[in-house]
């Protein structure tokens, strides 16, 4: 099955699928730990104010937000300005969904806080997650259908259903997992990971832009 088939499939069950080495990526350490360093030297007065409403586990460097244990997220979704490979991986996700849209100039990454898309693009992505502690997600649902790719490191995900079936997925790195805006997640590791948020834009329709 194409991607654009098993995302129909998804979307009408309301299911996770996986797909293993979709996206093949050299993206390294030392590349993801630079730009982090980066991130940290950038000022974000706005992030600072926001922290005093965050939970004490949470603090700010520069421009990145830190979250016990030893989350790390850079608050920028102008990645791909940093990773030809992200933004490569953006024009193939959406390429496949049988998208061809220039992105570059969205409002989405220009306007972080707000993420208004003003491009005909359906996959934005959200700003790499680095993991480097023990940390698990427990389970939520996000307000949005997603894909989330592997770059670094292992992650397991726990996706159930509305039907409360659950199935694991174990994600290795080039790997992508999409999860409908109907299932809820947890997710853990074994070892430092990072990894892509993919949301679909929330103002679009999601089922006529896959010919549902």
């Amino acid at each position: 099955m194409t991607l654009l088939e098993q995302l129909r499939f998804a979307k009408v069950n309301k299911k996770a699928f996986m797909v293993k080495e979709y996206f093949p990526t050299s993206i390294n350490w030392w590349d993801a730990l630079n730009f982090i360093y980066q991130q940290t030297q950038e000022d974000n007065d706005e992030l600072k104010e926001q922290k005093r409403d965050r939970h004490r586990d949470v603090d700010v460097f520069g421009n990145v937000l830190t979250q016990h244990p030893f989350w790390l997220a850079p608050q920028t979704g102008l990645v791909w300005n940093h990773f030809k490979e992200i933004k490569n991986f953006l024009i193939k996700i959406n390429n496949d969904c049988g998208i061809d849209a220039d992105f570059t100039d969205c409002n989405f990454y220009k306007h972080w806080d707000s993420r208004n898309c003003s491009c005909d693009a359906l996959w934005h992505s959200e700003g790499i997650k680095v993991s480097l502690g023990d940390k698990f997600v427990p389970s939520h649902s996000d307000p949005w259908d997603a894909f989330y790719f592997q770059i670094i490191g292992k992650s397991f995900w726990r996706i159930t259903d509305p039907t409360g079936s659950s199935e694991v997925y174990e994600l290795d790195e080039g790997d992508i997992l999409f999860f409908p805006i109907e299932t809820s997640h947890e997710v853990w590791s074994e070892g430092p990971r990072t990894g892509l948020l993919v949301n679909a834009d929330s103002q679009k329709d999601l089922a006529k832009y896959i010919g549902l």
